[in-house]
């Protein structure tokens, strides 16, 4: 899956967009809101600079299951 995330100046997840979803299914759905969360919630990012300053900006992040 791919999610696009908005990074804001202190470095946290300001949104998330599913980009890629997991797949079609409602199981699926499923995992890409707990990804989602998990960005939001977890993941701290490097904001991007402008001359040396922080700026919010987007990215995306690729996020692959494994089922064991």
């Amino acid at each position: 899956m791919r999610i696009k995330v908005t990074v804001g100046v202190d470095g946290r997840a300001t949104a998330t967009e599913i980009a890629k979803s997991s797949g079609p299914s409602r199981e699926h759905k499923l995992l890409d809101r707990a990804a989602e969360a998990a960005i939001r919630d977890t993941c701290k990012f490097k904001p991007g600079t402008v001359d040396g300053k922080p700026e919010p900006l987007t990215t995306f992040v690729e996020y692959d299951w494994k089922l064991q």
